[in-house]
């Protein structure tokens, strides 16, 4: 999820200077950008359909965030691709709906899984 991000947030920010210089590639970048967001889609999607399929093992105070989790990620898979269609000049300008939400629902799933602010939440797959 991280990495999605990272790439995106990457991209967005190499995009504000292409915008500007007017480079000979900026087609090609504006392609590559769109395509990072619909990587970034389908990885919220992903995580949103494992997180959902593993709420029934979770404790009891960490089901009603882990379900807050699901639907921000399902919100960011269709964001992404609807952000993924616009031109790259509004793209930059973008402000991500619901990053409220998302910092609601971690720091409530944190807490029932009594895991500190530091640590990370993600899981390894043997």
């Amino acid at each position: 999820m991280n990495e999605a991000w990272d790439e995106v947030d990457g991209l967005v920010d190499d995009m504000r200077s292409a915008l500007v210089l007017q480079p000979t590639d900026l087609e090609l970048r504006e392609e590559l950008l769109s395509t990072s967001l619909e990587e970034l889609a389908k990885t919220s999607k992903r995580a949103a359909d494992e997180l959902a399929d593993q709420r029934g093992v979770m404790p009891g105070a960490t089901r009603e965030p882990v379900q807050a989790m699901v639907e921000t990620l399902r919100d960011d898979a269709e964001q992404a691709l609807e952000v993924a269609e616009l031109p790259a000049a509004k793209i930059v300008d973008y402000e991500w709906q619901g990053v409220e939400a998302v910092t609601e629902a971690t720091t409530k799933v944190r807490e029932g899984l009594g895991i500190e602010a530091g640590q990370s939440l993600t899981c390894t797959k043997e």
